[in-house]
């Protein structure tokens, strides 16, 4: 297909949308990015090498890939052109949704068919990019249209552009990735929750001074390794008076308390409504029932809805004869415990014969104390109803 660039007259004049920056001008936060220096070299690895058409970073939310994608970005320098693309859950049933703004600014004489559009988008990029090496960083939380994953293809595939494509799964992104992921001309980057000691790291740079080991400790478990909910916790309790510098010595003056934590509620919220409806009953289970072994887990939900909440950071499993499962990081036990009592859902009830126990220090519960799970015989009941734990209430105690 032909790649020269072409002469856009008046009608083609760029706009500035945000969308188009160099790289040197890209804004964010490199907060995490002490806990993410091997991950950086394998994204600027691949963006460089000669047979590589760029990389694909995955993994659960909050775990840091736009951040990471950024970093990259400003890591190649001021050489570098960069284009920035974003698609949103309705970006899979729009045409064109993640490329618009580059749509909007072709001649009218290029919008005659699909491959017309193909050839002009991606000489505008060319030109645009005016002999600069460009990377096309794609963010999407879902599926892309087949429109623009044309398009797409077509820029890796001319030598146009590079790509850093940002998704949660390999399985969000085009078939066509999937293909460029198996003939090795793309690289697959997955973060993972922070360690302890990346969580330490992470505080080191947020925080500038030294931090305690036993603020570490509790600020990694409270948030299951989440960079996301780290930053945000680290903020709520600085504005609280909890967080103190003593003796340029970062500490907790007092136990955690969540209570009134508005910014924490609201990240986990908006990860509550994107959350699919299997998965918000196996939170809503394991809020109430605390900890269920993983064979039951499995057999009700299948192995592959509770390996994506695992690879997802939501879950975690010990190492114990009975494999517990329970939900990770403090913050997620406590929060959606409140989300999924309060939010209209039928009642939960014993559904089949199992084990589940009322934490980490709890007795095995078994028989009529069962699993916990929606049942749809008692929907629409409004009548308290005893829980496997043996309390009439969905909440936990924490």
């Amino acid at each position: 297909m032909s790649i020269e660039p072409l002469s856009w007259g008046r009608g083609s004049a760029p706009h500035d949308t945000g969308l188009r920056t160099p790289a040197q001008g890209i804004p964010g936060p490199q907060w995490s990015a002490p806990a993410r220096s091997g991950n950086l070299e394998s994204v600027r690895s691949a963006l460089t090498a000669d047979n590589s058409l760029g990389v694909v970073i995955t993994g659960g939310r909050g775990v840091g890939k736009s951040s990471l994608a950024r970093a990259a970005i400003t890591d190649l320098g001021p050489d570098v052109w960069s284009l920035q693309l974003r698609s949103g859950p309705a970006g899979s049933t729009t045409p064109y949704g993640c490329l618009s703004f580059l749509l909007a600014r072709l001649p009218q004489a290029y919008m005659g068919s699909p491959t017309a559009i193909l050839r002009g988008i991606t000489s505008l990029i060319r030109s645009d990019a005016a002999g600069r090496p460009c990377v096309v960083t794609l963010d999407t939380s879902g599926t892309i249209d087949d429109l623009s994953a044309g398009v797409l293809l077509n820029v890796l595939l001319t030598g146009t552009a590079k790509i850093i494509a940002v998704a949660p799964k390999i399985s969000d992104l085009p078939a066509d990735f999937h293909w460029l992921l198996t003939d090795r001309r793309l690289t697959e980057v997955r973060l993972s929750n922070l360690n302890e000691l990346q969580t330490r790291q992470v505080l080191l740079s947020l925080l500038g001074h030294r931090v305690s080991a036993s603020l570490v400790t509790t600020y990694h478990q409270m948030v299951g390794g989440n960079p996301l909910l780290l930053k945000a916790l680290v903020t709520e309790q600085q504005l609280s008076g909890n967080l103190v510098l003593s003796d340029s010595v970062w500490t907790l003056r007092d136990k955690v308390v969540l209570d009134g934590a508005a910014s924490l509620d609201d990240i986990v919220r908006s990860r509550w409504s994107r959350e699919t409806q299997e998965t918000r009953e196996v939170i809503e289970m394991l809020s109430c029932a605390r900890s269920v072994e993983l064979s039951r887990l499995t057999s009700i939900y299948g192995a592959d809805v509770v390996a994506d909440m695992e690879d997802g950071g939501l879950l975690e499993i010990d190492d114990s004869d009975h494999r517990w499962v329970s939900l990770r990081g403090e913050i997620h036990r406590r929060r959606r415990a409140d989300l999924a009592e309060h939010r209209p859902a039928p009642r939960i009830a014993c559904r089949a014969p199992g084990r589940c126990r009322a934490g980490p220090g709890g007795h095995d519960r078994r028989g009529a104390d069962g699993l916990c799970r929606l049942d749809p015989r008692v929907r629409g009941r409004t009548e308290p109803r005893a829980g496997p734990c043996g309390s009439r209430s969905r909440r936990p105690a924490v």
